[in-house]
């Protein structure tokens, strides 16, 4: 029995329905916020990218 990681179908449909999930996700938080803003925009893409960083690091060590 030879077993797969990963589908073909979701390989070639996967990713651009998540990118799409993704950008509605986004432009719905714009337009009908969850919570109060405390910071701008691009304070909070800065401020998760920071954050994402040593999340990435730790999941890419665990992989290699």
């Amino acid at each position: 029995m030879q077993y797969q990681i990963y589908n073909a179908i979701l390989d070639e449909y996967g990713g651009p329905i998540l990118f799409e999930m993704f950008g509605l996700l986004l432009v719905l938080e714009y337009r009908h916020s969850l919570r109060r803003w405390v910071q701008g925009i691009f304070g909070r893409i800065i401020t998760n990218t920071v954050v994402s960083v040593p999340a990435a690091e730790g999941v890419l060590a665990a992989a290699g």
